[in-house]
């Protein structure tokens, strides 16, 4: 039960936009809701290209070895790192940092859910790696959908379809259709994500410094994320998922109660 609590304070956690003001003293939502049309755009087009270079080229530098454990602060210092571009170079810079960054992050995504003894030749597993960046955490709070499984459910449809085409035949026409529907449901809810950060990398006087701390706080949501979702998958694996869903279920309502009592 201590695992499933931890992986459901970490899945039901402040949403994206509330870590960044908290950390930053920012209002990043009225920020985001200035950012013009041409910005949103753009973003969205930047997302495309940071799932698909990260699909090409992160799982290939990880080796396949169970429960070894996960490198949080490397790649968090390699984000970080990074978002000194970011903050300095505005939508040109994010254009260049972004996708480099998202590699480094689904990297570290699959490093978590290898300690979680996640097998990474497993395409379904590969794809759960990218599942997370749509899972993105905070979904309590902030309203949008009622919990971890609600979303985890809407994403998993057609994904064992997709994985045993995957295993079989390769990308097949089939198997790319299907895949390019379900990148694509990935990418429409982490251009939200990317566009927080973007909105918050944007107030003036951040600087790099404060490009950098976005990055660190934005990689770190991640791995928080991708951490409580391989506990849960791990957990299902060993129990079986619907007896893990209704403890998970009932940990959460705790939770809440114990929130509005406060």
């Amino acid at each position: 039960m201590g695992q499933l609590a931890l992986a459901c304070e970490l899945l039901e956690t402040k949403p994206l936009a509330m870590r960044l003001c908290d950390a930053l003293g920012l209002p990043i939502e009225t920020a985001l809701s200035l950012l013009p049309q041409k910005a949103k755009d753009k973003i969205n087009s930047i997302t495309q290209d940071c799932l698909r270079k990260a699909q090409n080229v992160a799982l290939q530098t990880l080796g396949d070895k169970p429960r070894r454990k996960a490198s949080d602060i490397f790649h968090k210092g390699c984000v970080t790192a990074g978002g000194f571009v970011g903050g300095l170079g505005g939508l040109a810079g994010l254009a260049v940092e972004a996708p480099i960054s998202t590699v480094v992050m689904l990297r570290s995504i699959a490093d978590i859910a290898r300690s979680q003894g996640a097998l990474l030749d497993d395409p379904e597993v590969r794809l759960e790696c990218l599942k997370v960046f749509a899972l993105s955490g905070g979904t309590r709070l902030d309203g949008a959908v009622p919990g971890y499984y609600a979303i985890r459910t809407l994403l998993s449809q057609n994904l064992p379809e997709i994985a045993a085409l995957l295993a079989v035949r390769g990308i097949s026409d089939e198997a790319g259709t299907l895949l390019g529907r379900f990148t694509a449901t990935i990418a429409e809810r982490f251009s939200l994500r990317l566009s927080e950060k973007f909105a918050a990398q944007s107030v003036p006087l951040l600087g790099a410094v404060g490009g950098a701390t976005v990055n660190y706080i934005f990689i770190g949501h991640f791995q928080d994320v991708a951490r409580g979702h391989f506990i849960v998958r791990r957990l299902e694996a060993l129990y079986g998922e619907e007896p893990v869903r209704r403890a998970y279920q009932r940990i959460r309502q705790g939770s809440c109660s114990t929130e509005e009592t406060n």
